[in-house]
């Protein structure tokens, strides 16, 4: 009998952007989301995806809205003393 796993990694899968249907597959499966924050998406933005995540844990799987942890990426420009 041959094992099932090859022995080769893959690379992960991540579903493109984070509308409704994303937001959906987070709730059900995933243990992190990930999103770019600041200046990609304002921290409004950002509040209602994330109490989008909340109702579909809650109302259509029975996940605990916290399950997922959230991480937001912050791009972060370093300048010199003066410059712009």
């Amino acid at each position: 009998m041959r094992p099932s796993w090859s022995g080769r990694p893959r690379s992960c899968r991540r579903p493109p952007g984070w509308g409704d249907r994303t937001l959906r597959l987070v709730a059900k499966h995933a243990d992190i989301w990930n999103v770019p924050g600041p200046p990609h998406n304002s921290v409004e933005t950002l509040a209602e995806r994330a109490r989008v995540l909340d109702a579909h844990c809650t109302a259509a799987l029975g996940r605990a809205p916290g399950i997922a942890r959230r991480l937001v990426e912050e791009i972060v420009v370093p300048v010199r003393d003066g410059a712009r």
